[in-house]
């Protein structure tokens, strides 16, 4: 074992006390030993130097002592290197009866080899501490001979490796490839030679650099993202032709067979039989052909997630079971794919039951347009379709995106990113919403303002309240007062009216010293104003119809600009279906456009029509009643929801159940929850177990055991 630098430095010395100690002799050797023990460097060398030729080892074994001492003027440890060696070469070449002449100053091979340690640990030290490859490269062609060559050596190779990384060029890596063949760091080298490569080629990013280059390099191993890049620039509008372009054009790149499932998934994404033989017809070269009939028939049925002792798996709309139960947790499919728990780990399968995305996320949302939010140690990040992660899993929240930009927020700021993982904004908001129509609106430090797709503000944060309207117009607030703002922040209607409402159904509403302007789509003035009580009067507008209450009475203006007053009542909802809810003392009924009453005032409460229904209140308990003022559902219930699968009702225990539209009970009243989970199924939770019940066949398709 080698031992530490301070323990051989003791060794030599005591080596040297040891040569120091002997008597005096008359010899010039003698002298110059005598001298050295005192640190009489000057006259020690003097003498050492004039006996170099006579007696060479024993000379140049005290020259090299002297040189390896950083305590005289002479430290020179090439020079110590010089003479060691010179007294090594001479005493190999002495007779033994010479040797034994030299035991009495202490010089043998060990002390040689001693000394030799002594002057290499030095010289290493040196090299070491300078750190640089000439240093190094000194020690190794001078200390060839030295314990520490193998040490220096990777030192020397890592220290050029680490400059060539840091210089990190294609040339920088091929000179350390050429000049250190051997080193430990070839194969990293090699490795970020051919990723510098491939970067400096196509600094352009441009389709013809990946095409080239792979003509140039065809055996790179980036090669598939070069053909990765051609796949993603040639088909940046995906559609059935862009893909199909590009299967033509490039029909050895590896992800032809993803553009062929890409082109299928879009071409069928209706899954309708004429389409589907359509498809077969017109791409008789589709290389799955042997995956299309399954996977049409499996596209087209509904699975749904149901519970077996403690394990989820999958059935059919009939309450077949398609996917054995055996995870911990199960969502519904989107866009092909499930996310499931395994062993405390989330994934993603197909209906096929194969795993699809590996099982190693905390957390994991369902797919959307190609993408789904996942987390891991409680940061978010999303993957494509793949499984490849196109945004980093590093942040507090994700969004979902919108028109391809994702909302991120980390350290409780916003900010905007791709789905390519590219930042459009870091985070410095404290609100960022949604693009729309590729504007998003954003909050900082209590004010709003509006970014374009480029990240650039359209709109300064100047602003207490921003909201979309119209298109390509802004409803817009400042201290208490509302204007209309184009993208690029043009004023269309002076930040001067008391109120704007919402757009709806082609018109807009201004409100300013007791009048109210009906305002179109483009922020023109469409009529002349309608006076009312009060600025801050109620104001609704819907079907075309604006209706507002001043001086306790209703008012109705049309778009034309005309205008009449129900007298009659005095309070009002708005028009849907033809039909406004009207108040009058304590009880609500309906109107129709000319004021006349066409459902008695009778109700505690009147909604609005849908679907020829609407929810009122008798008693203190809902009902729903038809355009005609009959009883589809009777009033017996706490609550009475229109949905878009039936009529939802709340018992007086606070049991969910729902109703048809003819007013047929479905399911009873006893369920946590109801919701719909695919066109004709709907989804019953009760003590967190899931029931499915079928809308068109009135039936429960799977019930759970008690």
């Amino acid at each position: 074992m080698k031992k530490p630098f301070n323990k051989r430095l003791k060794s030599i010395l005591l080596l040297f006390a040891m040569v120091f100690s002997l008597p005096a002799y008359a010899g010039r050797l003698d002298k110059a030993f005598e001298r050295l023990m005192i640190h009489d460097y000057f006259r020690a060398k003097g003498y050492f130097e004039k006996e170099l030729k006579k007696n060479p080892t024993p000379a140049a074994f005290g020259l090299s002592i002297i040189y390896s001492r950083n305590n005289n003027p002479f430290f020179h440890i090439d020079s110590a290197r010089k003479y060691l060696l010179m007294a090594d070469s001479s005493f190999i070449q002495l007779s033994e009866k010479h040797k034994i002449r030299l035991q009495k100053w202490k010089i043998d091979s060990d002390s040689i080899t001693s000394l030799k340690s002594f002057i290499c640990s030095l010289a290493f030290r040196k090299a070491e501490t300078s750190a640089s490859v000439d240093s190094l490269n000194h020690f190794l062609s001078q200390f060839d001979f030295c314990e520490e060559h193998q040490q220096a050596l990777a030192l020397r190779n890592k220290i050029a490796f680490d400059q060539a990384r840091k210089e990190n060029t294609t040339a920088a890596y091929q000179s350390f490839l050429e000049v250190y063949p051997e080193a430990s760091e070839r194969e990293e080298a090699k490795s970020l030679y051919e990723q510098r490569l491939f970067e400096e080629f196509t600094a352009s990013h441009s389709l013809a650099s990946y095409e080239q280059f792979i003509i140039n390099y065809p055996s790179s191993p980036y090669r598939k993202e070069a053909e990765r890049m051609i796949f993603k620039l040639r088909t940046i509008h995906p559609s059935v032709k862009t893909y199909h372009d590009f299967i033509r054009k490039y029909p050895g790149n590896s992800f032809t067979d993803e553009a062929w499932r890409n082109l299928y998934h879009l071409y069928m994404k209706d899954y309708d039989e004429q389409l589907f033989e359509k498809f077969k017809r017109e791409f008789p070269d589709y290389p799955f052909r042997n995956e299309l009939e399954e996977d049409y028939r499996l596209q087209r049925m509904i699975f749904l997630p149901f519970q077996k002792n403690n394990q989820w798996g999958y059935i059919d709309e009939t309450g077949k079971e398609m996917i054995r139960p055996q995870y911990s947790d199960a969502s519904l499919f989107s866009e092909g794919l499930a996310a499931v728990t395994l062993n405390g780990k989330y994934g993603y399968i197909s209906k096929a039951g194969k795993t699809i995305i590996p099982f190693e996320y905390d957390d994991a949302e369902t797919f959307n347009a190609g993408t789904a939010v996942v987390a891991v140690e409680g940061k978010y990040g999303m993957i494509n379709r793949t499984g490849k992660v196109i945004i980093p899993l590093e942040f507090d929240e994700l969004s979902t995106p919108s028109e391809g930009i994702c909302t991120v927020i980390k350290d409780g700021m916003s900010g905007y990113m791709t789905i390519e993982g590219k930042w459009l904004l870091p985070p410095q908001f404290d609100i960022a919403g949604d693009f729309k129509s590729g504007h998003a609106i954003v909050h900082k430090d209590e004010k709003a303002g509006l970014i374009n797709i480029t990240g650039r503000l359209t709109v300064p944060l100047l602003y207490d309240h921003l909201f979309f309207s119209a298109a390509g117009l802004l409803r817009v607030q400042l201290n208490d007062k509302w204007g209309l703002l184009s993208y690029d922040n043009s004023i269309i209607l002076p930040i001067e009216f008391n109120y704007i409402s919402g757009y709806n159904d082609g018109k807009m509403v201004a409100v300013k010293n007791n009048k109210a302007f009906l305002v179109n789509a483009d922020g023109s003035l469409a009529s002349s104003p309608f006076n009312i009580s009060s600025s801050s009067a109620r104001i609704m507008f819907h079907e075309g119809l604006l209706v507002f209450m001043f001086q306790g009475k209703v008012m109705v203006a049309d778009t034309a600009g005309k205008s009449f007053v129900f007298s009659n009542f005095e309070d009002a909802g708005f028009f849907s279906e033809g039909l406004l809810s009207v108040k009058k003392g304590n009880r609500w009924g309906y109107a129709d456009r000319s004021g006349k009453l066409r459902i008695p005032l009778k109700f505690e409460s009147a909604g609005a029509f849908y679907n020829g229904q609407a929810v009122v209140r008798l008693k203190k308990l809902y009902g729903v009643i038809d355009s005609s003022g009959s009883f589809r559902v009777p009033p017996d219930y706490r609550k009475a929801e229109l949905r878009n699968f039936g009529i939802e009702v709340t018992a007086s225990d606070g049991g969910r159940g729902l109703i048809s539209m003819d007013g047929k009970i479905l399911i009873e009243p006893e369920y946590d929850k109801l919701s719909l989970v695919a066109d004709r199924i709907v989804a019953a939770f009760k003590d967190e177990e899931v029931n499915y019940f079928n809308l068109e066949t009135q039936k429960f398709i799977y019930r759970q055991q008690p």
